[in-house]
């Protein structure tokens, strides 16, 4: 009866370590399916820096930098697009002067209008 209940015990006490097992092993699968799939993101993103990089130093007719770390190049793209956002910004108020000042000419009376004017009443 004692050799009874002893393999009860043992038998409980392993399929517990097993069903654990299986538990962290599931668990240690999703970790290494996560991972690839944020090293494969990880690759996504350093595959576009790198063509974005490559277009800016193409738009302006040099040639780009081989070797160069992804923190460099993000920082050149960075550069890259803050300038273009300046030049936008400051395109956009000259554009506005002009309309501003077009606006005016048309709302502002000239002599050659004031003398038609004078010409008609009188």
């Amino acid at each position: 009866m004692l050799k009874q209940w002893y393999q009860r015990r043992v038998r409980g006490k392993k399929e517990s370590a097993t069903s654990n097992a299986q538990k962290w092993e599931s668990l240690w699968n999703h970790i290494q399916n996560t991972a690839a799939r944020n090293v494969l993101l990880l690759g996504r993103v350093k595959m576009a820096t790198e063509n974005v990089y490559i277009q800016i130093y193409k738009q302006r007719g040099i040639s780009p930098k081989e070797g160069e770390d992804i923190d460099e190049q993000l920082k050149k793209i960075k550069t890259y697009i803050s300038d273009l956002s300046d030049i936008i910004m400051e395109s956009e108020k000259q554009d506005a002067m002009l309309k501003e000042n077009a606006m005016s000419r048309l709302t502002k009376p000239t002599k050659a209008m004031m003398a038609d004017a004078k010409v008609t009443r009188g």
